[in-house]
């Protein structure tokens, strides 16, 4: 089914350990409607410091419960200019809220040399990575569920 909607809030909650968006919009006949969305997990990333392997990070990471997954990406690294990516590893975890704690986490235990998106907060991450505006420059969005 697909609905085209102006997006108007979002926020999420979370339901057995798995966060689910809730999308508030207007249709264009005027219909309100609400969209529940549980694809996305949490995540950011983080680059090794210097002279550490992602081996030895991935073993210090073991014990830190609310991470789901660790994937090594390459990336354009979000200043300066720069002709080649950057490897750095992304993070998801389990729950939103536990974005701040892991990486205040790994910082305390010199396991990131910089973090990279964990201050975007998770209903924003969810219009970036699906290139959704904000209400004020929003037309239509078009929404396939």
């Amino acid at each position: 089914m697909i609905i085209k909607m102006q997006l108007i809030d979002a926020d999420y909650f979370v339901n057995i350990n798995k966060p689910i968006l809730r999308l508030f919009g207007k249709t264009a006949d005027g219909n309100a409607v609400c969209i529940f969305y549980d694809k996305l997990q949490p995540y950011f990333f983080i680059r090794l410091p210097s002279g550490m392997s992602v081996d030895s990070v991935l073993d210090k990471m073991e014990g830190i419960k609310e991470i789901k997954d660790v994937n090594i990406v390459e990336k354009f690294l979000p200043y300066g200019y720069q002709t080649h990516k950057t490897k750095l590893l992304k993070l998801t975890l389990f729950n939103p809220q536990d974005v701040p704690v892991v990486r205040e986490k790994i910082i305390k235990d010199g396991l990131a040399e910089d973090v990279f998106e964990a201050d975007i907060l998770f209903k924003y991450r969810f219009m970036i990575d699906n290139n959704w505006s904000p209400p004020e420059r929003a037309e239509t969005t078009i929404v396939r569920i």
